[in-house]
């Protein structure tokens, strides 16, 4: 008896049948085949564990190349140095947006920016971050008034896309 995160019976698999387990990590992404055999219930595993580097990591990675088309490479690699928990505490934020994303969703998902970010870019650049996303021809990321990206859900799907179609590709292999 298979049952889904909840409790409930998904499935009933019997002798011979065959599945995929999809183990998804933050660094990795790992599959591996199992058979059921018969009487005892045992397994057999007709293809051996491997993966690649498709982990939720991959998506901070497609952030990070998103924040350097807005905001420059050169700005956000010195803010990584000069300002290293407030990139953890912009990362911990896009985190936790990151996981309320879905294919589906159909309202903005908000990033809040530290302070530490809208000042240094101000230094740093002269203007503000609002100006930035206006000149970055990026229109899928607003600004709001909040101090926060607003990202369109199809931005977020954006970001997912690079690693998911590894995951297939994977699979498909």
């Amino acid at each position: 008896m298979v049952e889904n995160v909840i409790g409930e019976l998904w499935s009933e698999l019997a002798e011979g049948d065959r599945y995929v387990v999809v183990d998804c990590g933050g660094g990795t992404v790992d599959l591996t085949v199992h058979q059921i055999r018969m009487p005892e219930g045992h397994l057999k595993e007709l293809y051996k564990a491997s993966g690649g580097p498709y982990g939720s990591i991959g998506i901070d990675y497609e952030f990070e190349k998103l924040l350097c088309k807005i905001f420059g490479q050169d700005f956000i690699d010195q803010f990584k140095i000069k300002r290293p928990a407030a990139w953890v505490d912009l990362m911990i934020a896009f985190e936790s947006r990151k996981r309320a994303a879905a294919p589906d969703r159909s309202n903005p998902l908000n990033i809040n920016l530290p302070f530490s970010f809208i000042d240094y870019y101000k230094k740093f650049r002269g203007h503000s971050v609002e100006h930035a996303l206006r000149k970055s021809n990026v229109d899928f990321v607003k600004w709001s008034s909040q101090g926060m990206l607003r990202m369109s859900p199809d931005a977020m799907n954006a970001l997912f896309k690079p690693t998911i179609d590894h995951i297939i590709q994977h699979l498909s292999e």
